[in-house]
């Protein structure tokens, strides 16, 4: 990625330990944003928010992490927004309108406090993602 560094974090692989992984995630975006600085000042620096669908419907714990994220000293200038699907038929369950209004609510609270929002892979859903602040969107791989 050419001007931009990119770091990976997970959130919400498991319900249950959904608020422990917030927390760890956003300690880990905050450190995003101080080290790449130091390594690249003159490049845009995004982290990349791998989201369970199940974390985008946990509204409570979904806010929670948010407001981690907003509130970060030296935070990165952005953020690579995938939200994970076991395999390509699993795709078709991001289809779901809880799990739909959650990534859109994420990409608003993001990009009203001034971050940067890519997603990745949301394929049909990125003009709706682009209504709600989103700067950008990538489609899944086409097999030929």
């Amino acid at each position: 990625m050419s001007g931009k560094l990119v770091a990976l974090i997970e959130y919400g692989r498991r319900s249950s330990a959904i608020l422990a992984e917030a927390a760890g995630a956003a300690d880990f975006v905050r450190a995003t944003g101080v080290q790449g600085r130091k390594i690249a000042p003159e490049k845009r620096i995004y982290a990349t928010l791998a989201v369970s669908a199940e974390a985008l419907i946990n509204t409570e714990e979904l806010l929670r992490f948010l407001n981690q994220l907003i509130v970060l000293e030296s935070p990165p200038d952005g953020f690579y927004v995938l939200v994970a699907a076991g395999n390509a038929e699993a795709r078709t369950d991001l289809f779901n309108i809880e799990m739909i209004a959650g990534w859109m609510f994420l990409n608003h609270v993001l990009s009203v406090n001034g971050f940067l929002v890519i997603n990745g892979f949301s394929d049909l859903l990125t003009p709706f993602l682009g209504a709600a602040g989103a700067e950008a969107g990538a489609r899944t791989a086409v097999e030929f």
